[in-house]
C-alpha cells in the first residue's frame, strides 16, 4: 500500500507571514490540530499546531494577531511522497516523533499530509488488511513518549 491511497488531499495552510490568529481560527474552524506552512510557490517551509500557537503565546505574552506563523512554527520538516510506502511513512513518523506528514511531490510542492488518523481510520474501516493494526500501535506509541518535543 502506498501513502497516495490513504493521504488527505485536501488540506488547508497557511503562510509564514499569516498572524498565529489567522492559523487558530482556521485549525479551530476545520476541527485540525496541524497546518503545513507553504510559501509563495506552495513548498512546504514548515508545519505549526495548536500546541505551537499555545506555547508562543504564554511564552511571549504577545496577542496572536501581533505574532506570526514564522516565529511559532516547526522549520524542520520531514515529508513523504505520494508513492512511498505506507510503511516507509510510518517508519518515518516514528523516528521523527510525529503524528502528521505533509505528502509532496518531487519539487516540494504540497499535495496532501497523512496522520495517524488516517492510518487508525483505514483500520477501522479494513479497506484492506495492508496497513497491519499493529504497525500503527507502534507509530502511535512512538509519536506518543512523553519527554522529547515533537515536530507536526
Amino acid at each position: 500500500m502506498i501513502v497516495r491511497d490513504l493521504m488527505c488531499a485536501d488540506v488547508r495552510t497557511c503562510g509564514p507571514q499569516d498572524s498565529l490568529k489567522q492559523a487558530a481560527e482556521l485549525m479551530w474552524n476545520r476541527d485540525c490540530g496541524s497546518l503545513p506552512v507553504i510559501d509563495g510557490e506552495g513548498h512546504v517551509v514548515g508545519m505549526i499546531t495548536d500546541r505551537d500557537v499555545c506555547m508562543h503565546a504564554l511564552m511571549t505574552s504577545r496577542p496572536l494577531q501581533e505574532c506570526t506563523v514564522a516565529d511559532a512554527m516547526s522549520p524542520d520538516v520531514c515529508s513523504c511522497g505520494a508513492s512511498d510506502s505506507v510503511e516507509s511513512a510510518q517508519s518515518l513518523m516514528r523516528s521523527r516523533r510525529v503524528r502528521r506528514l505533509p505528502v509532496v511531490d518531487g519539487d516540494r510542492h504540497l499535495i496532501g499530509i497523512l496522520s495517524l488518523n488516517d492510518l487508525a481510520l483505514h483500520i477501522r474501516d479494513r479497506r484492506d488488511v495492508g496497513v497491519p493494526a499493529e504497525a500503527v500501535a507502534a507509530t502511535l506509541t512512538s509519536v506518543s513518549v512523553h519527554g522529547q518535543p515533537q515536530g507536526g
